[in-house]
């Protein structure tokens, strides 16, 4: 059995639950891998990619930002290219990463973390997620003419109250194209209907709105939209379950 090591497993950070802690506890669970240093999954920053890449036999080097282009493009070039795996979170990301360092990368989606709940009405429009996505929204912000409830990283402990209660919840882009769809199959898990702004991501999920937020929220904010929602709950719930993702997770640790 191979012993694996995970890098960046901030539990207060999305990423590191979807991408490394929900994986991880499953391939503890089911004994198909146990802590070692055979093998280190390492994400994002703040790490020495070359101390990494010495304690180990097998460097994976998972990628779900695109900081190929700012103050940490140092970082994530060196790391890919010592790396003996790259993984990332989708296939806007897979094509960064090709263009920026020549290699290709292995994608694996972001699973949820959600009991499935049934689809319900509530009031208003929720807007969720952390601090660097909120210039999407201030984009947009002044044009949306329902209640809007806001949950960033420094309230995010009434994500699920606010979630229960909504009606709706909008999810603007713009920042970064690369990114996964995890706040959009975190709304439909909670029963509600996410209005979206473009992301390759989103226009893999048959049926999910994606485009203009304003034109979007007019529409669902005044129909009964339970059935979509449940209709999308069925189009997630196999793709993106922590157990096949897991096993995904498991496929490239064998064979890194």
């Amino acid at each position: 059995m191979i012993g694996v090591a995970w890098i960046n497993i901030d539990p207060r950070i999305a990423s590191a639950r979807l991408r490394s802690l929900i994986p991880r506890q499953i391939l503890y669970r089911d004994g198909l891998v146990q802590p070692g240093l055979d093998v280190i999954v390492a994400a994002k920053h703040g790490w020495d990619a070359m101390h990494v890449r010495s304690s180990t036999d097998k460097m994976v080097f998972d990628i779900c930002d695109d900081h190929f282009h700012g103050e940490r493009r140092g970082h994530y070039m060196e790391a890919s290219e010592l790396a003996d795996v790259l993984t990332c979170n989708s296939e806007a990301m897979r094509e960064v990463i090709r263009e920026e360092t020549g290699r290709d990368a292995i994608i694996i989606d972001d699973p949820y973390e959600d009991e499935e709940l049934e689809p319900t009405l509530g009031k208003g429009v929720l807007w969720f997620g952390h601090q660097t996505n909120a210039a999407d929204l201030q984009r947009v912000a002044t044009q949306i003419k329902y209640p809007i409830s806001i949950v960033g990283s420094a309230n995010y402990g009434d994500l699920d109250k606010r979630l229960k209660a909504c009606q709706c919840v909008v999810i603007p882009t713009g920042r970064s194209m690369a990114k996964s769809a995890n706040r959009a199959i975190r709304a439909i898990r909670y029963g509600k209907y996410p209005v979206c702004g473009e992301l390759p991501a989103y226009r893999e999920i048959k049926g999910l709105y994606v485009g203009d937020v304003i034109e979007g929220l007019d529409y669902y904010m005044n129909i009964d939209h339970r059935a979509q929602v449940k209709e999308l709950q069925d189009e997630i719930r196999v793709r993106f379950d922590p157990e096949v993702i897991a096993k995904k997770w498991y496929r490239v640790l064998l064979e890194a």
